[in-house]
């Protein structure tokens, strides 16, 4: 959207600017809560943390869990939570073997208990840094 026409549409209607604000305000919380979580926290937290935001804003309802709309390697998840591929690797597989993800022609489903997982490592290894 130019710029112009953004400005012309906010004198015209002021409530839409505020609502613009609101939108960026709660996109910048977001922003700095998944920062934030991803601090000083183990690798397979901030993988769970991501996964999970990831699936809250890209994600559909399957079977029993939520599939990610957008496909991503394991070096972008690792770019993601300041890792390495190798990390990701490993937690992926392990998220896989527990049954709180599953891959499925490069398509990765979240499950709820995923969620419980990052909110239980959360409360029990606050502050423990990768």
């Amino acid at each position: 959207m130019r710029k112009s026409v953004l400005n012309e549409v906010i004198k015209r209607r002021p409530e839409f600017a505020l609502k613009l604000l609101s939108t960026f305000s709660q996109r910048l919380r977001q922003s700095d809560e998944t920062i934030e979580s991803l601090l000083d926290r183990e690798v397979s937290a901030r993988l769970a943390t991501l996964l999970s935001h990831l699936g809250d804003r890209f994600g559909e309802p399957y079977d029993s869990g939520t599939v990610l709309k957008v496909r991503l390697t394991h070096q972008d998840l690792a770019n993601m939570i300041f890792s390495t591929r190798e990390a990701v690797s490993k937690e992926m597989s392990g998220f896989q073997r527990a049954g709180l993800i599953e891959v499925r022609n490069r398509r990765i489903s979240v499950t709820p208990q995923l969620a419980k997982r990052r909110s239980s490592e959360t409360l029990s290894n606050p502050g423990t840094a990768a």
